[in-house]
Order: structure tokens, then C-alpha cells, then sequence
């Protein structure tokens, strides 16, 4: 009985001095409005915290709608990837009108590239229905928003040399103004 009320009376104490030290604590720092307890001040940048359940209502309007869909950049809906492969011979000529025999060379480049297709975001109409509290976003034609050739990762040089008439850079030269016609 003895080890009880020694049990009860350091549970009252304990009690006691907590609930006297978050006593003091609300009576010191005072009661905090809802606005002081939802902003936090970090340096002087000042953070707005919401409670869970609180709803900000904010009235759209055509211009700020606009605004948050030409932050968007870029709406791309579909990718595909394509292959370009373009190639010539190329022979010595004879007072620049006749072959010569046996001196023709062959150049092939191959490569991928990358379209994207998608709309135009500064074509993009929005309309607001007050009355039904709608919004009416209507699309263009879509359109080719990039198509770009991958040219370090992908290229692939094929050559069929000859001894008599060797392959010059120019001639790769030649062909990069065929893929990049290709590619528009």
C-alpha cells in the first residue's frame, strides 16, 4: 500500500509540474491570431502556410488563364524517331564530260532525327462561361513543333573507296545540305 501512494504522488508531482510548465508557456507567449500562426518568417522572406482544409477562391479570368498556359512552353502530343540515309558516287571525269573507268567512289551517311508534333500555345483560345462557371479552352490545328536531326549520337559514315580517286571530306560536305533539305 506504502509503494502505491508513493507511485500516485510522483504521477501527481509529474503532472503537476508538466501541466504547470505549458501553462506558463501560453500565458508568456500570449494567444497568436490565425494570421501570425499562418506565415512564418525565414530571414525576411515571409512563407504563407495554409491549413489543409482552407480553400483560396480566386476569380479566372481569359488573361490569367492565358498566362498559366503560356508558362507551358511547349505542348508537344505525340514523338516519333525517322531515319535519313543519303549517299552518291562520285567519279573523275575526262575534259569534265567523260567518266573515267574504274575511278568512281561511293559516300553514305545515315542518321536519326527526332519530330515532335503538337499545337501552338499562343493560338490557344479561352473563353469563360459565368454562368456555369466554365472554361473553354479550344485547340488549333495541330502542327510540327520541332524536327531536329541527331547528328553526333546517331550518324553512321559509309564509303566505298578506290585507290584511283580517294574520298575527300568535301564530299561528305555535299551531302549534309541533302539531309538537312530532307529534314524540312
Amino acid at each position: 500500500m506504502n509503494k502505491l501512494l508513493k507511485s500516485l504522488s510522483n504521477f501527481l508531482v509529474t503532472a503537476l509540474v508538466v501541466g504547470t510548465i505549458f501553462g506558463a508557456g501560453y500565458l508568456i507567449g500570449g494567444r497568436k491570431t490565425a494570421e501570425a500562426v499562418s506565415s512564418r518568417f525565414v530571414g525576411e522572406q515571409v512563407f504563407d502556410l495554409k491549413l489543409p482544409a482552407e480553400q483560396e477562391k480566386s476569380l479566372a479570368t481569359v488573361t490569367k488563364v492565358q498566362a498559366k498556359i503560356s508558362q507551358i512552353g511547349e505542348l508537344t502530343t505525340c514523338e516519333g524517331r525517322y531515319e535519313v540515309t543519303k549517299g552518291r558516287e562520285f567519279t573523275r571525269y575526262l575534259f569534265e564530260n567523260v567518266p573515267i573507268f574504274g575511278t568512281t567512289n561511293a559516300v553514305e551517311l545515315s542518321c536519326s532525327g527526332i519530330v515532335k508534333a503538337g499545337y501552338d500555345l499562343d493560338k490557344i483560345a479561352v473563353s469563360i462561361d459565368e454562368g456555369s462557371k466554365t472554361i473553354f479552352i479550344t485547340l488549333p490545328d495541330m502542327q510540327i513543333n520541332s524536327n531536329e536531326i541527331l547528328w553526333d549520337e546517331t550518324m553512321i559514315c559509309r564509303e566505298k573507296n578506290n585507290l584511283f580517286n580517294p574520298i575527300d571530306f568535301e564530299q561528305y560536305q555535299a551531302l549534309i545540305p541533302e539531309i538537312n533539305a530532307h529534314v524540312r
